[in-house]
């Protein structure tokens, strides 16, 4: 019975994935994340447009590595590049953020707008969280909430 659960306990060990915390100190690892950005939703029985303004929050969580952010691209909702909002690479201090803005009024993305965000940093790093956060207002109503950001696989990463 001991030898089952000593092969079964080394078995799972070797079967996770690796973690952050467990990656080898100095790999570099590059990432794609998704975040949808919504310009507007739609309220009433008429589908109103409800304009929205968001943030683009890039967040360094680890507190001994930097992240390199290498592009924030804005794309609208047939997926047609709209804007590059990064002209060059940024360098996230350990701890650091970033921020991009969507003007509220900026229809060009519409309701289903989103940012594709390339980074790359060391392997045994905490991943950044990327979210954008929605606000608007109007005739005494706002709105707002939070989009998280999500891991996607690329070709070229």
């Amino acid at each position: 019975m001991t030898r089952i659960l000593l092969v079964l306990t080394l078995l799972s060990i070797l079967l996770l994935p690796m973690s952050p915390a467990h990656a080898k100190t100095g790999t570099t690892i590059k990432r794609t994340v998704y975040v949808p950005v919504y310009s507007h939703v739609f309220s009433g029985n008429k589908a109103h447009p409800f304009y929205l303004a968001a943030t683009m929050a890039i967040r360094n969580v680890d507190p001994k590595h930097s992240v390199t952010i290498h592009s924030a691209d804005y794309f609208d909702s047939d997926g047609t590049l709209v804007k590059h909002h990064l002209p060059e690479p940024v360098t996230l201090p350990p701890m650091g953020s970033h921020f991009l803005f969507v003007r509220e009024h900026d229809k060009t993305g519409g309701p289903g707008a989103s940012f594709l965000i390339k980074w790359s940093g060391n392997a045994a790093m905490n991943h950044p969280l990327i979210e954008a956060i929605l606000i608007g207002s109007s005739g005494g109503q706002g709105i707002s909430f939070i989009c998280p950001g999500r891991e996607i696989q690329q070709p070229d990463n």
